[in-house]
């Protein structure tokens, strides 16, 4: 790079996690093996939601038959603030001499924001974009993605505590003949959860039919809407899936508190974000013969970041505590106040929440999503020094952890 041998942005206590309302702290690192002209260095940090995707239509036919693509997209600015941290900023010229620099920086994230998310169509990103003002040549970036999470608390949600489900008949034709009905009904036992609990599925299916049902299966699945300027998108995907036995015609077979892990999500969003919604369901599905429509009942959920606090499994204390602290389930939004040279720490977060009672939970933890993240190509950043690859990461409560096996 020249006279430019480094230049990056360290967050303060190396932090990737952070929450609506929290102070941004770092450093903008630079170094240099000669003096340098600028106008500036200056910060800017912020949040943006995007969406993106095209469609290929085909019109006309024959010789009049053409191809149209059309370009589907919306922005939706979240925050943004520049902060100077050398320089004027304008026309005048600045010199930085031969040697290491660190330019302190602060802000204060608003409040309400969306949690992080990413994937092919759209994304809702927090960065911090240095940028060194050069004159008459062309401008030098570096950029540090972070982590913003939402509180759900699932308390403040009526009815989460009441199971979901639903149940449906289907009848089968064979040849000249109609065979007797396939009758399926299901539900989870509540509404609500966060990410590392196991979602509780019970389901009967009596198949009266002449037909075998292969197998069954359930399916957790993450919804995302997307809203471009003209168009909306929706598309799904599986997150997990576990797989049940077949049914036998004129038999009938029970699921009996079968366990679906939910693993790293993004909690439910559609309060803080104009054009991306994250919802949740469970399905599930009789798989049918090859010439038939398998059936398929959706029941929705909803994934938060606080668990519920009623819950059996939060107030019976783990069997075996050993040398493992003991966290305590929050009941209210955290202050955050985490010390500058760590992460979030879970024992830290969860002693943060105010408590009626006592709650028994594993700490929470911020593992990176399921799913992956995204390398980030965008002509925001220009060319970016450092490493542009980016995962969000999203509360989790670890129940497999030994101390609290017997309670999963």
């Amino acid at each position: 790079m020249g006279k430019l041998s480094v230049f990056g942005i360290t967050l303060e206590g190396n932090r990737t996690v952070y929450f609506p309302g929290d102070f941004i702290k770092g450093q903008v690192l630079i170094l240099v093996t000669e003096p340098m002209k600028m106008k500036a260095i200056k910060i800017m940090c912020v949040g943006r939601a995007y969406v993106h995707w095209t469609e290929t239509h085909t019109t006309g036919s024959g010789e009049n038959q053409r191809t149209e693509t059309e370009n589907y997209s919306e922005t939706e600015n979240l925050f943004e603030q520049t902060i100077i941290v050398h320089g004027e900023g304008a026309n005048e010229q600045t010199n930085l001499s031969q040697g290491q620099h660190v330019f302190p920086f602060q802000y204060q994230l608003p409040t309400p924001l969306p949690s992080s998310y990413e994937d092919g169509i759209g994304y809702i990103r927090y960065w911090v974009k240095g940028t060194i003002v050069k004159p008459w040549k062309f401008d030098k970036y570096t950029t540090q993605v972070f982590t913003v999470l939402d509180t759900l608390d699932l308390n403040n949600i009526p009815n989460i505590s009441t199971p979901s489900g639903n149940s449906d008949t289907k009848t089968l034709c064979c040849w000249c003949c109609t065979s007797g009905p396939i009758e399926a009904e299901f539900h989870t036992d509540r509404s609500g959860y966060v990410p590392g609990e196991y979602i509780l599925i019970n389901a009967a299916i009596t198949n009266s039919s002449y037909s075998k049902v292969k197998y069954t299966s359930a399916m957790l699945m993450q919804n995302v809407t997307y809203h471009a300027t003209t168009k909306t998108r929706i598309d799904s995907r599986v997150v997990n899936t576990i797989m049940g036995p077949g049914v036998d015609k004129r038999a009938t077979e029970n699921w009996t508190n079968k366990r679906l892990h939910i693993p790293p999500l993004p909690p439910s969003e559609s309060l803080h974000c104009r054009i991306i919604d994250i919802t949740y369901s469970v399905i599930f599905q009789a798989h049918l013969r090859t010439c038939a429509v398998d059936m398929r009942l959706y029941a929705p959920i909803t994934i938060g970041t606080i668990p519920i606090r009623s819950l059996q499994m939060y107030r019976n204390p783990p069997p075996s505590i050993g040398n493992q602290r003991l966290a305590v389930a929050p009941s209210a939004p955290p202050t955050h106040n985490f010390p500058p040279n760590t992460s979030p720490n879970p024992e830290q977060a969860t002693s943060a929440y105010p408590t009626r009672g006592t709650f028994y939970s594993p700490p929470p933890s911020y593992p990176s999503a399921t799913g992956g993240g995204a390398i980030i190509k965008d002509d925001d950043y220009g060319y970016t020094m450092g490493d542009t690859s980016f995962t969000p990461q999203y509360t989790y409560y670890d129940w497999n952890q030994s101390t609290f096996t017997s309670n999963k």
